[in-house]
């Protein structure tokens, strides 16, 4: 038989029902925020799952009562984390909860969903950084000098253990760590946005299932086969490319700085991208077994070459449609 859905609300009036479900929502999301500032171990699954009672509001009673519970979740986080910890929060998860709420209600496409998500969630946290570091009175640098610290430390306990492989041999174990821990230091923006990404695919995914449980008709994100980078995000990796070869030409650090940056939040998305682009491959009935087991092994053993591969068909594909172009190869072959 089919599912049977209920029906997505559509009024945005404020009823005693939504006001009920607003206090239980917000109790649920002080309760997580409390887990995730005082549980050790559980503290990441709680920060984790702080933007669901929000999108859940926000989809069942409407943009109005969600922004009430928002309200109303600010202030008792102000009184038990005190007034910088609660916006904080509220900027760095809050705002992806009202903003995946609004996106479930208003039934936009998965990809569209979680591609504004990460945006969303990428600024998030580097606005709670600075605010982070201008509430306890610290510059900038005084982080990177602890993580400057905290890199030394962790690559010098591989001094011997496997590390001298990777040194150049015009470069002593000192100097390589020192460059290592620059590039750390340099690329702290991109691992912050990557770090956003993962919540905000975490965030979308627990939602959307917590939504589809109580019978509600979300939109299902593609097979992974299908998935594919928008062409209008291959401007962003081009963007990355002339930053950093500008950079190095005309000597500007930070402009090279941008461009590594850039090109780092786009890698994984590519990997993803790419990767989906040959699991779409292998399932065309055109290859034999014994040639995907060559192809696979070929991916392994020349890993490095492959990374760019993977990159180089997710930045291309959109542009070109690798796809589309082999379908019509297929049906010609197959007359």
């Amino acid at each position: 038989p089919e599912a049977t859905y209920r029906e997505i609300p559509q009024a945005n009036k404020i009823t005693v029902r939504g006001l009920m479900e607003c206090a239980m929502m917000v109790a649920i999301s002080l309760v997580l925020a409390l887990i995730g500032f005082y549980v050790p171990v559980a503290n990441i699954i709680g920060l984790l799952l702080f933007p669901l009672p929000l999108a859940v509001l926000v989809f069942r009673n409407g943009v109005t009562t969600g922004l009430i519970g928002a309200v109303a979740l600010f202030a008792l986080a102000a009184i038990f984390f005190g007034l910088p910890n609660a916006v904080i929060m509220m900027i760095e998860y809050g705002a992806l909860g009202l903003f995946l709420g609004y996106c479930f209600r208003k039934r936009k496409g998965p990809l569209f969903t979680m591609g504004f998500a990460i945006v969303i969630a990428a600024c998030g946290t580097l606005v709670g950084l600075m605010l982070s570091l201008f509430v306890a009175g610290l510059p900038f640098s005084a982080m990177t000098e602890e993580l400057t610290q905290f890199a030394h430390q962790y690559f010098a306990m591989f001094n011997g253990n496997g590390l001298d492989a990777f040194i150049p041999g015009n470069m002593t174990m000192d100097a390589f760590i020192q460059e290592m821990t620059d590039w750390v230091i340099r690329l702290i923006p991109a691992i912050l946005i990557i770090g956003s990404m993962i919540m905000a695919a975490v965030g979308y995914g627990v939602s959307a299932a917590v939504l589809r449980h109580l019978h509600y008709d979300i939109p299902k994100v593609p097979p992974f086969s299908e998935w594919r980078m928008d062409w209008k995000f291959s401007w962003g990796v081009i963007a990355g490319l002339a930053c950093t070869l500008a950079g190095s030409y005309f000597e500007i650090s930070w402009l090279n700085t941008l461009g590594w940056n850039i090109l780092y939040v786009f890698c994984p998305v590519l990997l993803v991208c790419g990767l989906a682009f040959v699991i779409w491959l292998f399932k065309q009935p055109i290859y034999s077994p014994l040639l995907k087991t060559l192809l696979v092994l070929m991916m392994i053993f020349f890993f490095q070459a492959t990374f760019f591969l993977l990159m180089f068909l997710a930045v291309f594909e959109p542009i070109i449609d690798f796809r589309g172009r082999l379908k019509k190869a297929m049906e010609k072959l197959k007359r």
